[in-house]
């Protein structure tokens, strides 16, 4: 089984979806408030799962429950399950932040026909509403590895990012 926790307007074939606020449309996407039940022990309805994907989720959780969320994210993976997390790069957001125009800061960023979330999008999240929206907490690689090292993590690789200004690492339960 493959799961998507967080998968926002973006569910992917193949994998069972969830999000705090789902979509209708050809993939099913299912209710989840990933602050109160990947805080807590994950249902059994989760389990074995061969893989899980956590594309722009860890931010949204508070910065000390961090862990807790990844170890209980490895409990239900098989052996050798693959974890894929990815979030926004803080040090590149900053690096960027003081040459940026005011357009990349607080509108959007237009790159190859490309329309791109600003920078500020990457900080704070994309405000209060819909609920479930704002960053609680910020990750650079060196950060996102440690938290995957103290839950427990191992094969940890670095991955080209879906997005801009983001980190992505898979790894092994």
């Amino acid at each position: 089984m493959k799961l998507n926790f967080g998968c926002g307007s973006k569910p992917l074939e193949g994998w069972v979806n969830f999000d705090l606020h789902p979509t209708a449309g050809d993939i099913p996407v299912y209710y989840l408030d990933l602050n109160e039940h990947l805080q807590g022990q994950l249902s059994d309805a989760f389990v074995p799962a061969d893989e899980v994907l956590l594309s722009h989720v860890l931010e949204h959780i508070v910065a000390h429950r961090s862990v807790k969320v990844l170890r209980n994210i490895r409990n239900i993976l098989v052996p050798g399950g693959i974890l894929t997390v990815e979030v926004p790069n803080m040090a590149e957001v900053f690096e960027a932040w003081p040459t940026a125009s005011y357009e990349e800061r607080w509108e959007a960023i237009e790159q190859g026909g490309n329309r791109y979330p600003a920078l500020r999008h990457y900080i704070w999240g994309q405000g209060q509403v819909p609920e479930g929206q704002l960053h609680f907490t910020g990750f650079d690689e060196e950060h996102l590895r440690h938290c995957l090292e103290e839950a427990k993590f191992t094969s940890i690789m670095k991955c080209e990012p879906r997005l801009g200004y983001s980190i992505r690492l898979k790894a092994q339960a």
